[in-house]
């Protein structure tokens, strides 16, 4: 069993204009994908949710226009995780760019 840490991490670019759920990681079988860090922003007010599938595992969070969030974690201190089998998606509820990255891991 691999321990987590930098040799397991990866990266998912973050890029999308339609309202609605976007999928950022997809699955992987048995597996959770664990965000270490992201970092998104948002052309135009909106309000932006990460969900494992369609469960939602942050609160909807609200960038103004032209801004942004941003999380620096690590293994240890992870942001959030999906449900294992589960993709990793960002809902909007406006249609805006919104572009970024996470950085992740599967466990």
């Amino acid at each position: 069993m691999s321990q987590p840490g930098m040799f397991n991490t990866r990266f998912a670019a973050i890029t999308t204009t339609a309202s609605g759920a976007t999928t950022i990681v997809p699955a992987v079988t048995d597996k959770k994908i664990v965000v270490k860090g992201y970092m998104l922003l948002s052309t135009g007010a909106n309000t932006v949710t990460f969900k494992s599938n369609t469960t939602p595992i942050t609160g909807a969070m609200d960038p103004a226009a032209n801004g942004g969030m941003s999380y620096s974690g690590s293994a240890d201190s992870p942001a959030f995780a999906t449900a294992a089998g589960e993709a990793l998606t960002l809902t909007l509820g406006q249609a805006a760019q919104v572009s970024g990255h996470v950085c992740y891991e599967t466990r």
